[in-house]
């Protein structure tokens, strides 16, 4: 049966009483109540089968028309307000790490046109946090890892101060090798549910209940279009029904980490493409969990 009518002239027609109607609900797992009558149990059924195939039919080819979007590299420059709570990268290295380093070449080479002067700050013993009005990080032995502080400035000035950042770190401390890009953006929705953030999609695409307790966790592999080659590995967090801290105000959140797979490289520019393509990723894998309508709310920027 290809439509709503079809169905209801279909059993309208059978001789089916109210107690076969109700065998009918049972068998589809319908809920129902006994107050109910024949049309409203006819009704029920026919929404439960024919109605549910052509919404998923619908749904079905929404999401293709999204995926295809996408892919097209159809998303937004920036949405405003960004929504974003955090924004870390984290570069996996194994170095000659000197913690006498020339702080002020270094710094001074990270620092120019980046606005502020960067401020250093003990984390942890012989660790330090190095920090201005815009970003910060961090640098240990095995790593190397960023953040913003304040607003979001978009992804080609973050991944400016990232790459000056790199090429000094390499030219005044003699990397070995770089190993992992690990990526994790972190999305706050106040007073919304993530429900009223996607139109139904992505419950089919990622395979999500169609509710959520508090949480839902999901992971998958991404794959290059052409070659089939892993490009990195996606876990993904949705939450609901967060609690501000010492507030009833609620808000939902969408975490989203990439990892690359291993690098393998003394090149500072091979560790950055491999940065740029999963921020790429990510993007992609975020707007894929929205609803067109919602995205417009958000005073997108093409």
């Amino acid at each position: 049966m290809q439509s709503r009518e079809e169905a209801y002239s279909y059993i309208s027609s059978s001789d089916l009483k109210k107690a076969d109607l109700e065998a009918i609900c049972k068998q589809l797992d319908l809920p129902f109540t006994k107050k109910e009558n024949i049309k409203a149990l006819q009704e029920k059924i026919i929404e439960g089968t024919v109605g549910y195939k052509l919404r998923s039919q619908a749904i079905q080819n929404e999401l293709k028309h999204r995926i295809m979007k996408i892919e097209n590299n159809h998303i937004p420059k920036r949405i405003t307000p960004d929504r974003l709570s955090d924004t870390i990268i984290e570069i996996e290295i194994t170095s000659k790490f000197n913690k006498t380093m020339n702080e002020s070449l270094i710094l001074d080479a990270i620092g120019h046109d980046q606005g502020s002067e960067f401020v250093k700050y003990e984390i942890s013993n012989g660790e330090y946090l190095y920090a201005n009005d815009t970003f910060r990080f961090c640098v240990t032995n095995n790593a190397i890892s960023f953040n913003i502080v304040g607003g979001y400035p978009g992804w080609t000035t973050y991944f400016a101060f990232i790459q000056s950042a790199l090429r000094a770190f390499n030219h005044f401390q003699d990397f070995i090798s770089f190993h992992k890009v690990r990526l994790n953006y972190i999305s706050n929705f106040p007073e919304i549910s993530v429900f009223d953030i996607w139109d139904g999609a992505p419950i089919i695409l990622y395979n999500i209940p169609s509710h959520l307790e508090r949480s839902f966790e999901l992971k998958f592999g991404i794959y290059e279009k052409n070659t089939n080659k892993k490009i990195a590995r996606a876990d993904i967090n949705l939450r609901d029904n967060l609690h501000l801290k010492d507030s009833e105000s609620k808000y939902s959140q969408i975490d989203i980490a990439l990892e690359s797979d291993e690098i393998k490289s003394t090149l500072t520019e091979d560790a950055l493409e491999v940065l740029d393509v999963i921020h790429n990723e990510q993007k992609k894998a975020f707007y894929r969990l929205l609803s067109e309508d919602f995205v417009n709310k958000l005073n997108p920027e093409w």
